[in-house]
C-alpha cells in the first residue's frame, strides 16, 4: 500500500489541501490495484502460449504474469483480443518455493500412484507367473501398492507376479517366497507393494482357512496332508480334520513343541482324536483271543495272555496290568 502523508492539525488548509489531494490519489491507485487483482488480474503462467489457451479473447485492462522463473513479466491488454508483454517484471513481494512440489515432481508422483488401486488377478493356480493389469500404470516404481482378489489359491513354486507386461518379479507372501506350503487361498485379498526389486504380499481380507482349527484335504499321506497347514497358521495345540480315502474324517490334535516342516509331520507329535466310532470297530474288529471283556470295558490281551492297556466305555484308557503294553494305534501287530 501506498504511505500517506499526516495531515497537521495546526496547520493552516493552504499547506495541508495538497497533502489530502495527494493521499485521495495514493488511495485510488492502490483501489485500482486491488480491483485488477480481483477482477482483471488472470494468474501466473509458466508460458505466453498456456496464457493465450486459457484466455483467448482477452479484454482491455487484463493482466497476467508470464514466464518463467516465478514470476515471469507483465502482460498486459491495451486492445481487446490482444495479449501484450509489458517486458516489466511484477511488483509482489517474494514467496520462499522451497519446500512446494515442482510440476515434475508431481508428475512422478501420479505416475507411481496413477490408476493403482483394487484389481483381480485370475491366474490360475498351477501357473506361477501370476498377471495383473492395472489402468493407467507404466512403469515399475517404489511405492506402487495394490490391493488384489486372487480368484485362485496357488499350488507353484517360486510364483511371480508381472503389472502390465512390465516384467516378472518375485512374490513373497508373509516374507517368504511363495510356494504351494507358503501361499494364500482363493479369494484371498492381498495387499501388495514393490520395493524396487521384489513384490511383497500380506493377506487383508477373506481366506477359507482363518482361526484356530482347520479342515484340511487330504494329500497322498498324512505327513503331506498335515504340511499343508501354512507355517503362519500352525501352532501347539492346533486341531485338524480331513477325510481319509479309507478311514473316513480323521481329527488330530498337535502335541509338539516344534512348528518347523521337520517336526510338524512326524506322527509322534499328533494325537489322533478317538470317537465312538474308533472304539466300536476296534473293539469289533480285535480277535476275541486277544480281548478280555469286562464290564466296565474291554483290555487288550497280547499272545501270552497279558493284559495291555484297557479302554471304559467313555474312551478312557487305562494302565494294564503285569506283562507288556500294547500301543492301540498298533493293534494290527499282534493280530496274526
Amino acid at each position: 500500500m501506498s504511505n500517506l502523508s499526516q495531515i497537521l492539525a495546526d496547520s493552516n488548509w493552504g499547506q495541508e489541501s495538497a497533502r489530502i489531494n495527494q493521499n485521495f490519489q495514493n488511495l485510488n491507485a492502490d483501489l485500482e490495484k486491488v480491483k485488477s487483482a480481483t477482477t482483471k488480474f488472470k494468474g501466473y503462467f509458466t508460458s505466453e502460449t498456456g496464457l493465450k489457451s486459457k484466455y483467448p479473447s482477452p479484454k482491455e485492462g487484463d493482466t497476467a504474469w508470464v514466464g518463467e522463473p516465478y514470476p515471469g513479466t507483465v502482460y498486459d491488454v491495451q486492445t481487446d483480443g490482444q495479449w501484450h508483454n509489458t517486458g516489466k517484471a511484477p511488483d509482489t513481494g517474494s514467496v520462499e518455493l522451497q519446500d512446494y512440489a515442482k510440476k515434475a515432481e508431481l508428475t512422478e508422483l501420479e505416475k507411481k500412484v496413477g490408476g493403482v488401486g483394487y484389481v483381480t488377478c485370475d491366474t490360475a493356480a498351477e501357473i506361477a507367473a501370476k498377471v495383473v493389469t492395472v489402468t493407467g500404470l507404466t512403469a515399475l516404481s517404489t511405492a506402487i501398492r495394490l490391493l488384489v482378489k486372487m480368484t485362485n489359491n496357488n499350488t507353484a513354486n517360486n510364483a511371480t507376479l508381472n503389472i502390465n507386461s512390465l516384467g516378472e518379479k518375485t512374490l513373497y507372501y508373509n516374507n517368504l517366497s511363495v510356494s504351494k506350503e507358503n501361499s494364500w487361498e482363493s479369494e484371498e485379498v492381498l495387499d501388495i507393494y514393490y520395493d524396487g526389486t521384489n513384490f511383497y504380499a500380506n493377506n487383508v481380507q477373506g481366506g477359507k482357512g482363518e482361526g484356530g482349527n482347520k479342515i484340511v484335504e487330504w494329500d497322498t499321506n498324512a505327513a503331506t496332508t498335515r504340511k499343508s497347514v501354512k507355517s503362519i497358521d500352525r501352532k501347539v495345540g492346533m486341531q485338524i480334520s480331513y477325510i481319509h480315502p479309507y478311514d473316513g474324517w480323521i481329527n488330530e490334535q498337535y502335541i509338539g513343541k516344534d512348528v518347523d516342516d521337520e517336526n510338524w509331520v512326524l506322527d509322534k507329535n499328533w494325537q489322533r482324536m478317538s470317537t465312538d466310532k474308533d472304539l466300536a470297530l476296534l473293539k469289533d474288529e480285535i480277535p476275541k483271543e486277544h480281548v478280555d471283556v469286562e464290564e466296565d470295558g474291554f483290555y487288550l490281551i497280547d499272545k501270552n495272555g497279558n493284559i495291555g492297556f484297557g479302554i471304559t466305555p467313555d474312551g478312557t484308557v487305562l494302565g494294564g496290568g503285569g506283562g507288556s503294553s500294547i500301543d492301540l494305534v498298533k493293534v494290527d501287530e499282534f493280530n496274526d
